[in-house]
């Protein structure tokens, strides 16, 4: 089974779940706003050990740029909470290095 290199999602609406995939070691995060608004809730970071239970880690509600360490294999996916309003709001996550799983776009 090949490993998934690319996931995409842009958030519309609220309780919206991107794709998971497996990240290990320094990644980086960015939230931006296409051509469209974000004007309430949160974009939620999860992770979690066997892609089925799930646990936030962090939680913006503006555009942001940042990077992170993550010393064992996890997944990860982007989620938008039950108050989001926002329209073409693109969530980056992606991993440095090489590893064969370095991209995450939700």
């Amino acid at each position: 089974m090949a490993k998934t290199t690319t996931v995409e999602k842009n958030f519309t609406s609220s309780s919206q779940t991107g794709d998971s995939i497996f990240l290990y070691g320094n990644f980086s995060l960015s939230i931006s706003i296409g051509s469209g608004t974000w004007t309430a809730g949160n974009v939620v970071i999860q992770r979690s050990k066997d892609n089925s239970t799930w646990h936030d880690v962090d939680s913006f509600s503006s555009t942001e740029e940042t990077a992170g360490y993550e010393p064992v294999k996890m997944y990860y996916r982007a989620t938008t909470d039950g108050s989001f309003n926002g329209t073409d709001v693109d969530v980056v996550l992606y991993k440095e290095g090489k590893e064969s799983d370095t991209v995450i776009v939700y």
